[in-house]
Parts: C-alpha cells; structure tokens; sequence
C-alpha cells in the first residue's frame, strides 16, 4: 500500500475514537463544593486527585456513549463532597464523594453524585494509598451514569441541575386533554388528586443510591415550574375511560419532568386493566387504586433516571 492510502487509512481508523474523545472531555481540576469539610488524615500532598482525572479521561475516550452523541461539546466535572481518610489501627480507609456534572455552555445540565460502594477490601497501610484505592470504583460509578444518563437539549432556557434540588409536584393533576373531563368513576374515586400523592409516595421509599442522592418528592398545592427546582407535571391525556364495565381501566397519564423551563424527560402509561372485576366483590375504586399503585411504582424507578418518550 502507498504511503498516501495507508496514513489515510490510519486516519478513518482513528477518526471515531477521536471525535468520541473530543466531544466529551474531563476537566483538569477536581473541585470543592462550599461547605465542605475535609476530614480526618490530612493528605494534601497526594497525588490521587490528578491519577482520578486522568484514569476517567482515558474511561471516557473509550466509552461508547450513544445517547449523548451528537450534543454539543460537553466538559465533565468534578467536586468533592466528602473525603474523609480515617486510621484503624495500622490501615487507612477513605470515604470519598464526588458531586459530577456535565457541562454546555455554562449550565450543569445533568449531574450525579459518586460514591465508592466496595464492600470487603483490605484497607491500605498508607494514607494516600487508600485514597487511590477509591480510584478505579469512582470512575466505574461515573462511568456508569454516562451510560445511562440522557442528556437534555436546551438553548435559551438552559439550567443547572443537581442531584439534591427541590423535586415538586402539584397535588391535584389539572391539565387534562379535551374530552377526557367528564368521568364518573374516577371522579368518584377522586383520582386525580390520588395519583400525584401516590408517585410521591412511591419514590420517596425508593433506594435512590448512586445516581440521585435525592431530596424527597414533595406534593405542593397549584405548583408551577420555577428556577432553582425540579417540577413534575402530570396531565390526563387521550380519552380512555376509567370503567370498563364492571372492570376497572388506568387513565392515560404523561408526564414531564423540568428544572425550571428545561424538559428533563418525559413518559406515557401504557394501559392497563384490571384482571378481576367488581364480580370478585372489588369495587371499581379499589382496581383503580391496584393499578394506579404499579404504574407510580414504575413511574419513581423513572425519576432515577428521567429519559424522553418513556413508555411506563
């Protein structure tokens, strides 16, 4: 092969990973939020931060993040929450949380805390040692969320979000499609002010661990969207009617995620209908409420990680 043809074709080999290398890179600097304390062994003289931000680099040049392809240019952040390096005896041990973020233009448009969830490991004899043994767990976690997280696309009404802003929803769901107003059953069963209550209740007992270190849901007469929070916005959509005869049907309910006036994500419940009807002495009040509780269960395991056009 010509010396030409073959440096040409070295370069379709490594156009993929270089364009997958530059579109999302880690910045040089691991950070501190406000108001954190650095506890325990002082360790500044480590080396650990700079070996972090170089291992995720090369992590994050080799993942293959597809739902994040063809964003704009994105920076990866990084901020300590905690760090705590503690001496037992003659070992160390470091607790070490990382506030992450990913960044466009100016915005931290989708973040996550870090922790380091290993269980069982020998704990080294140097301080700083232990601090680089968190190392390799820290970019596995981030890792990850990159794979998972879905990354909103916003041009004027970019915000930042973070993993411990305020989560709202309204009580009573009042937006509802046209021709959909008018039902008897779930009028009756006061539905549209069960569900809110319902989903808040469900993922406020959910293990949020890794990817959101969340506040609660909570439930907020008549809110609205605003600056600085998350918001959940409920809507009754295309006409289904609750009551199947005897047997009992689950409204069609969407939703959106927003923090501020960013669309976050969005999801559809798929129908349901109860499999026992008012003959095996259920009221149509109480299958509502049967299927209302595993379409809230599915819907908290989404406010984890919130995606667009979900299908619940």
């Amino acid at each position: 092969m010509r010396p030409f043809f073959r440096l040409f074709a070295l370069a379709l080999f490594l156009l993929p990973s270089i364009s997958s290398a530059t579109r999302l890179t880690v910045l040089p600097e691991v950070g501190v939020l406000p108001q954190v304390r650095l506890g325990g062994v002082q360790v500044e003289d480590c080396d650990w931060s700079a070996q972090l931000v170089k291992t995720l680099s090369v992590a994050v040049a080799k993942g293959n993040y597809t739902q994040i392809s063809g964003h704009q240019a994105l920076q990866l952040s990084l901020a300590l929450r905690r760090r705590d390096v503690a001496q037992r005896g003659l070992a160390f041990e470091a607790d070490v949380g990382l506030r992450v973020g990913l960044l466009a233009g100016g915005h931290m448009i989708a973040s996550t805390d870090a922790v380091d969830e290993r269980e069982g490991v020998k704990a080294p004899s140097q301080a700083c040692d232990a601090l680089r043994a968190v190392v390799p767990a820290l970019v596995e976690s981030i890792g990850d969320w990159l794979s998972e997280v879905q990354v909103p696309q916003c041009a004027q009404d970019c915000e930042d979000v973070l993993p411990d802003q305020p989560l709202f929803v309204a009580a009573s769901i009042t937006e509802i499609a046209a021709g959909v107003r008018n039902d008897a059953a779930r009028d009756e069963c006061r539905w549209l002010d069960y569900m809110p209550a319902q989903i808040a209740g469900a993922f406020n007992q959910l293990d949020k661990n890794v990817y959101m270190q969340a506040p609660p849901l909570i439930v907020k007469k008549n809110h609205q969207p605003a600056p600085g929070v998350r918001t959940l916005i409920l809507k009754l959509g295309d006409a289904r009617s609750t009551a199947n005869g005897s047997s009992a049907n689950l409204p069609d309910l969407r939703g959106e995620l927003y923090a501020g006036r960013m669309l976050l994500g969005s999801f559809q419940t798929k129908p349901r209908s109860s499999t026992f009807g008012s003959a095996f002495g259920a009221s149509l009040c109480n299958q509502l409420v049967s299927l209302s509780d595993k379409a809230a269960e599915a819907i908290a395991e989404w406010l984890k990680l919130p995606r667009l056009d979900a299908q619940l």
